[in-house]
């Protein structure tokens, strides 16, 4: 029988773990009320009951407790995609899985895209450490190579010849800048619904096979029924809820 791998943590590790989390939730509450400059250590310390002192020993400066905050958050966004990307599928199919987990973590936790989007502008990664600063953007990192593992597993089984000068780190590219910058402006209180956009997840998902059709992506969205691509992997990978790319 095989045994778990995964670390058994002491009841002192438990303990600083649920305190690093009650500060990470205290730090997001209040980015979302008042902002990052309005984020202070005294802050955290006074909604949580904790003194100063103890912030500071688990979180050297209130950037570190971002951008801890941060890597839970894409983490809880890639594990989405990795559940996504296990059902089975043609590979188009397993693309459109990527989208639907993006706007699933969106449309359930819009709170953390706007979290995510404060800490990309302001310069808060210039204030921690290289393996903190490298661990946080991993996360995109791994889920743009899920992307790109995607794109190629499409061209050698035929359904994707790239245009010309056309790489799959490209497409997969435009791909995900099309859902990170949507979403970033869906929840950014631009009035989308007075220039014609009342569905900004439904409009990024038909821009996502507009994308892939200009590729040439086969099956092509006038060959497949790709809402019912999309009942299935919400159903099979989120229990039904909505998702993108219908």
């Amino acid at each position: 029988m095989a045994t778990s791998t995964a670390p058994v943590l002491s009841g002192k590790q438990r303990e600083i773990q649920l305190r690093d989390d009650r500060f990470i939730d205290a730090a997001q509450e209040i980015l979302l009320r008042d902002g990052y400059h309005g984020l202070t250590m005294a802050q955290v310390a006074a909604a949580t009951g904790f003194s100063k002192g103890t912030v500071y020993n688990h979180f050297s400066c209130k950037e570190e407790l971002v951008v801890a905050l941060g890597a839970r958050l894409r983490g809880e966004r890639l594990a989405l995609m990795e559940r996504a990307i296990a059902v089975p599928g043609r590979p188009r199919e397993r693309m459109v899985a990527i989208g639907e987990s993006a706007e699933y973590f969106a449309r359930t936790n819009p709170a953390g895209v706007r979290v995510l989007n404060l800490i990309l502008a302001e310069a808060i990664l210039e204030k921690v450490s290289d393996e903190q600063r490298e661990a946080l953007l991993d996360f995109d990192a791994r889920g743009l190579r899920y992307m790109v593992g995607i794109v190629d597993e499409a061209i050698t089984a035929g359904d994707l010849t790239l245009p010309a000068r056309t790489t799959p780190q490209e497409l997969s590219f435009a791909l995900w800048a099309l859902v990170d910058g949507g979403q970033a402006a869906a929840v950014s209180g631009v009035p989308l619904e007075k220039v014609g956009i009342p569905d900004a997840y439904g409009a990024i998902g038909r821009g996502g096979h507009l994308l892939m059709d200009g590729a040439g992506w086969r099956p092509l969205s006038t060959e497949w029924d790709y809402s019912a691509t999309s009942k299935r992997i919400k159903s099979a990978a989120f229990g039904g809820a909505e998702g993108a790319m219908a």
